[in-house]
């Protein structure tokens, strides 16, 4: 009858019963622009994935978006095992053994999921779902994967998104992230991605400064502070009007 004050007296209690104990988890996200797996890879995701039990690995434009029949092609097996392969060799230098538990590409957009050998018993309950938010909402150019999993006692949701681009579309950039809350369900609780207890979500997400090419240049000319430009920042501006993305923490 009263749900708040029944969590706030749980919370309080809840050494009780939890148990907490820390993981690490890489989340890394790459537009590859249609290019294939290259060794300088290596570089952006291994020194920053060392150590970690869970490695996900969020991949953008995997094909060339510009070739029409490629749109059509939801699931190209020998890419998916190309950079699965590259992937793994990457981790396997790191002296510590790795299982994929999931993997899924929707046209252009790929996610690969990793554990650690000895968490691997641990991890469950694997479901992914996609969301296609190109033409009409039918296309894979443009959209989202969705991998959740149950780590032990929690609930891990790990989103992978592709939105429109340019800057003059930061309606239907939001639009996108709505409709993607809103498609995105799983047949066994939790079932909406905002239902699980860790999100994360990544990838290409497409915002922008507010403000001309020749302006942003201008301004770093004259040796201005960076963090000056945050106010034009479409994301940061849309999660503080609530249009996108509230609750949510920019990575650092």
């Amino acid at each position: 009858m009263f749900p708040q004050l029944t969590e706030a007296y749980m919370r309080e209690r809840e050494k009780e019963y939890c148990d907490y104990e820390s993981l690490k988890l890489f989340y890394g996200t790459w537009n590859v622009c249609g290019g294939l797996p290259e060794d300088q890879m290596d570089d952006w995701f291994l020194s920053c994935a060392k150590d970690a039990d869970i490695v996900f690995v969020g991949l953008q434009e995997v094909v060339d978006l510009s070739d029409v029949g490629k749109l059509l092609t939801e699931q190209d097996s020998e890419l998916v095992r190309m950079w699965d392969e590259h992937v793994s060799t990457g981790l396997a230098s790191l002296g510590r053994k790795y299982k994929m538990v999931a993997c899924r590409q929707l046209v252009g957009i790929m996610s690969l999921l990793y554990v650690s050998e000895e968490l691997a018993g641990e991890v469950g309950k694997i479901q992914i779902e996609t969301v296609t938010t190109g033409f009409l909402n039918r296309l894979g150019n443009k959209g989202s994967i969705i991998v959740r999993l149950q780590v032990r006692d929690s609930w891990l949701c790990l989103v992978n998104c592709h939105l429109c681009a340019h800057t003059e579309n930061l309606d239907r950039r939001n639009a996108e992230y709505r409709l993607i809350l809103e498609k995105a369900t799983f047949p066994e609780e939790p079932a909406s991605i905002l239902d699980h207890d860790i999100v994360l979500w990544g990838g290409d997400l497409n915002y922008r400064l507010a403000l001309s090419s020749e302006a942003v240049r201008g301004y770093i000319a004259q040796n201005k502070p960076v963090q000056g430009l945050l106010r034009y920042d479409q994301l940061l501006g849309s999660m503080r009007e609530l249009r996108a993305f509230e609750g949510f923490a920019e990575g650092k």
